[in-house]
């Protein structure tokens, strides 16, 4: 008996010791699939960086550029920006039934309805990635010289929001008949991917009292878990992963909610960065 409880008791410390070894070998590998990760994508973005200035180089090999030193003359890059804007803001009097102006210089964006505004917003925060002011501004402004048109969004509200109406019996129920818009109670994130590869982030601005709200974290660790699976599946592939840049914004609340709702689900956006 006493060589049985002995036994017991010497399997006991072994199982005990398993636990740590187990713990440590899951963070070592999520260590591992985090660096690689991030090792990635920094090559992913300059490949980006290096593809994006040498497709606009092939293409306007048969026009003539301009000379290196003018192209990278802040007058003239200045003047080819606003040419841009104003080319793109031209493009979006024709969609219909709305479309989205964006300068990020003035931090404004505008609803245009034939060339006409209708409603702006001031943007009361904006995050540019380094990609963008890393390539030849002037092929970037030619890439912006048109509206960019959304392939697909994510959001956390629904594009029209759903009311539920019941007919009245009498006249004194006429006045009770609405149902008010659940969605005023939720957080305002979406995020829009466009047929170019760029990509634009809309977040609520954060309250006085919750500098980074858990509903906001969610919604970026949504996107974050999707781009994860993404960049696994081609590391199994052993491919780099296609990069995207990303534009961030902060709206208040109401006008986020505005701005995305009017925007049509293949709509246009004409950018400008800086």
């Amino acid at each position: 008996m006493e060589k049985e409880n002995k036994s017991e008791q010497s399997v006991k410390p072994e199982k005990k010791n398993i636990l740590p070894k187990v713990l440590i070998g899951i963070t070592i590998i999520l260590i591992i699939i985090i660096s690689g990760t991030i090792i990635i994508s920094g090559i992913s973005a300059r490949k980006w960086v290096s593809g994006f200035n040498q497709k606009y180089y092939n293409d306007t090999l048969e026009l003539k550029l301009p000379p290196p030193k003018i192209m990278s003359d802040s007058a003239f890059i200045r003047i080819q920006k606003s040419i841009a804007y104003t080319k793109s803001r031209l493009e979006l009097t024709r969609v219909k039934p709305a479309g989205l102006s964006m300068d990020l210089k003035d931090s404004i964006v505008s609803i245009e309805i034939n060339g006409v505004t209708v409603h702006s917003s001031k943007i009361s925060k904006i995050i540019i990635p380094r990609t963008l002011r890393s390539v030849q501004p002037y092929f970037l402004s030619l890439e912006l010289s048109k509206p960019l048109q959304i392939a697909h969004s994510f959001s956390t509200i629904a594009k029209e929001p759903i009311i539920v109406k019941t007919a009245p019996k009498d006249s004194t129920e006429v006045g009770q008949a609405h149902v008010p818009d659940t969605s005023n109670n939720m957080p305002v994130y979406f995020q829009l991917a466009f047929t170019n590869g760029f990509r634009l982030s809309v977040f609520q601005e954060d309250s006085s009292h919750e500098s980074f709200p858990i509903s906001r974290m969610m919604f970026s660790t949504r996107i974050a878990f999707k781009e994860l699976y993404a960049q696994l599946k081609n590391l199994i592939k052993f491919k780099i992963p296609d990069y995207q840049p990303e534009i961030v914004i902060s709206l208040p609340a109401s006008e986020a909610k505005t701005i995305y709702r009017a925007i049509p689900e293949n709509g246009f956006i004409a950018f400008k960065l800086f």
